[in-house]
């Protein structure tokens, strides 16, 4: 259930190791996207890389003031087998004007040696009806706690060659039994004759997945440790550490309670950014894992 009405920042501080002048302190409200160019993070000059690894000071400030994550939550309820680690394959999704919030999938692709599967879907976005790409891991195991750092892009493809192919780039993240994805174009959009992408009621879509190796001796991992909380003035200050930060593709920290809601931060590495995001926990499966 969620919590009371809320607002709610996080500031965030990449420690160097030798000058604290050198840290890198960002503010985001709802959320955090690209924190640090990807060079930069790893310049020997900066000091934020010590053995392999880096520290980040998170700082959660709560302002009980606007019911975001309720309104948000209620917009968002509105087979080939390949073992290996990248996939990219093609598949029409037709009858695209009746799509709703259920959704279509593509069949079921092996990556890793485990099964994903995507799915297609209509939901309110800022108020404006949207077609959302999710991606679904698919394992079936429940004696044990697991998770895979994966990341995806999508091409919507003309079916004229005078028209251009949108592309999607979906941040990187860490899937267990939940599905992650964002927008991929406009209801209106979609359906406009200029552009080109449906044809006999059907769309398009390349689509490709990229699966670090769950079993590397060198994969990222992180160290979260909650360091103090001032109920007087709602904040709540956590320390991170990620291990193997050049082989980085996501983590994703344990679950945490502010404000009677449950939230985890993501760390990433998205092309030549790295990258903290901030989510409250929103189940998007809507395939049974």
């Amino acid at each position: 259930m969620v919590g009371e009405s809320f607002t709610w920042k996080i500031l965030v501080k990449l420690l160097s190791t030798k000058d604290d002048e050198k840290s890198i302190v960002q503010l985001e409200v709802g959320g955090m996207d690209k924190f640090i160019l990807w060079n930069e993070l790893l310049d020997p000059a900066n000091d934020f890389v010590t053995n392999k690894s880096i520290k980040l000071e998170v700082l959660f400030i709560e302002t009980p003031t606007l019911n975001f994550a309720k309104n948000f939550l209620q917009k968002m309820s509105s087979s080939t087998s390949v073992p290996i680690k990248h996939m990219r394959f093609t598949i029409e999704f037709p009858k695209i004007s009746k799509l709703q919030v259920e959704g279509f999938y593509s069949p079921e692709v092996m990556i890793r040696g485990i099964p994903w599967k995507v799915q297609v879907c209509k939901c309110l976005n800022d108020d404006k009806q949207t077609v959302f790409v999710f991606l679904y891991c698919l394992k079936q195991d429940t004696s044990s706690k697991w998770s895979y750092a994966a990341s995806f892009s999508t091409k919507l493809v003309p079916f004229s060659k005078n028209s251009e192919a949108l592309e999607r780039h979906y941040l990187p993240n860490v899937y267990d039994c939940f599905g992650y994805g964002d927008p991929l174009i406009e209801w209106n959009d979609l359906f406009d004759a200029n552009k080109c992408y449906v044809k006999n009621d059907m769309i398009t879509l390349d689509i490709e997945i990229d699966v670090a190796d769950p079993n590397a001796s060198n994969k990222s991992e992180l160290i979260f440790a909650h360091i103090n909380t001032d109920s007087e003035n709602d904040r709540h200050k956590y320390y991170l550490t990620i291990i193997n930060i050049r082989s980085l593709v996501a983590v994703k920290s344990p679950q945490f309670i502010v404000a009677n809601t449950p939230w985890h931060l993501t760390i990433y590495r998205h092309r030549n950014q790295f990258g903290v995001r901030l989510d409250f926990k929103v189940n998007h499966a809507r395939v049974k894992c």
